[in-house]
């Protein structure tokens, strides 16, 4: 979350070089405050105070796990799309395949050829690295006008223009209380289906895949 400078997480005014380069932002909030004590990660229930319903992530989950035998949702692991390159080009195909961009046996539609389509493929893959995000960053930003003259966000703030790809290991890490929060939240939403953890699921979800286009 800290690449994306939202005001109440960091002070993005803090440390600037003298070229107006940014160096380290000031942290206003820790990630595991953020994650236990915000709606974001865990969720905001309706109630008849607020009209702010908000989903947390692992109700999210549990809809992907109950859409995994439907052939019309396609569900495609993050992780595999910043790791090796060939599984990333294998999960472009697989989207592309599934929008209708290529045949099942990866020949394209409208006369194209499959050199065509590797070439789209490869492409793809290499306008969706983090490095190639960070340098066209603004092609990224999120509909800020949009949201401000619809009146879309409570906090229009969040939505405010930013960095959004982080090419830095974040150092910080989960204290004792955010990491039994994570570990209690899985065991009551995705254990009682089955996943120990959320490796099993991506497995799983990567299993699906596998059946569904042959590779």
């Amino acid at each position: 979350f800290i690449s994306k400078r939202v005001p109440f997480l960091v002070d993005a005014n803090y440390n600037h070089d003298k070229n107006g380069s940014d160096t380290e932002d000031k942290l206003l909030m820790d990630l595991s405050t953020f994650l236990v004590d915000t709606p974001f990660v865990r969720g905001c229930p309706q109630t008849t105070s607020t009209s702010d319903l908000r989903a947390s992530i692992w109700e999210y989950y549990v809809e992907y796990h109950a859409l995994m035998e439907c052939p019309s949702v396609l569900m495609l692991v993050y992780e595999d799309f910043i790791g090796d390159e060939e599984v990333r080009k294998d999960n472009i195909r697989r989207l592309g395949n599934f929008m209708g961009v290529f045949d099942d046996d990866g020949v394209g539609n409208n006369n194209n050829n499959t050199d065509n389509n590797e070439e789209l493929i490869d492409r793809i893959a290499s306008m969706s690295t983090k490095p190639y995000m960070a340098n066209h960053m603004s092609k990224f930003d999120e509909p800020y006008e949009r949201a401000a003259t619809l009146n879309r966000a409570a906090d229009i703030s969040q939505l405010a223009p930013g960095a959004k790809v982080a090419l830095k290991t974040h150092t910080q890490t989960y204290n004792d209380r955010a990491v039994h929060f994570l570990e209690e939240q899985w065991r009551e939403s995705m254990g009682v289906l089955g996943y120990k953890d959320y490796d099993s699921f991506c497995v799983a979800i990567r299993k699906r895949n596998e059946k569904l286009f042959g590779y």
